[in-house]
């Protein structure tokens, strides 16, 4: 299973979603706009997010192109 957070709600929540759920790959969208998976660059096309979380930070200049994102999965929930 894959989510998508941008990096500072990542940061909030990071060692409560390794506990609580090891397997999750949690896809992070980073300021630059890059995306990275446990630290390394991942590839945009292999975005498949199950999980959106969404955060306060996903407003504004902080949240990228977060929400364009979202409108393009259609199995966001």
């Amino acid at each position: 299973m894959q989510a998508l957070l941008l990096r500072a709600p990542y940061e909030r929540i990071a060692d409560r979603l390794a506990a609580l759920a090891p397997d999750l790959d949690v896809v992070v969208l980073e300021p630059d706009g890059g995306l990275t998976l446990r630290g390394a660059p991942f590839d945009p096309g292999a975005l498949k997010p199950d999980i959106w979380w969404l955060s306060l930070e996903a407003f504004g200049k902080r949240g990228g192109d977060y929400f364009p994102r979202l409108a393009a999965s259609p199995d966001a929930r």
